[in-house]
């Protein structure tokens, strides 16, 4: 993978992302553009693991961006299974309210990294996140 065109989840993502990724599309469509651009280049040769020596900014936004997407398949799965009649719905508000957390901190770690290579205030527009924030915390 020296190059990130033509590079996708569906093909190079690791095995959750490659089966949620047409269905989470929709819902989350700037992930897989986020992926390409920043993360596929922090890995591993024809792995989906990290290589080593990374910048631990750099690790801590790839690894928050990725644990986000996994919260949000696991919301995404519960509710589109129905699991027990939506029995259990505080399992959903938890996946939810992890991956808001989790996102919140991939933005910080990638605004970091951004300010010191650009030396530069970074502009990142959080106004949906904090949203998304506001209306699980209710």
């Amino acid at each position: 993978m020296d190059t990130v065109q033509g590079v996708s989840l569906v093909n190079q993502g690791d095995q959750l992302e490659q089966e949620t990724w047409t269905k989470l599309q929709p819902y989350l469509s700037k992930y897989e553009t986020g992926w390409r651009l920043h993360v596929v280049s922090l890995r591993d040769t024809n792995s989906i693991y990290l290589r080593p020596g990374i910048d631990s900014d750099l690790e801590t936004f790839a690894m928050n961006n990725y644990t986000a997407y996994v919260n949000m398949a696991r919301a995404f799965e519960k509710i589109e299974s129905n699991a027990d009649d939506l029995k259990y719905p505080e399992e959903i508000w938890a996946n939810l309210q992890r991956a808001v957390e989790v996102a919140k901190k991939a933005a910080d770690a990638f605004s970091k990294v951004y300010g010191e290579c650009s030396r530069s205030e970074t502009k990142i527009n959080t106004l949906q996140l904090d949203n998304a924030e506001a209306s699980i915390k209710i």
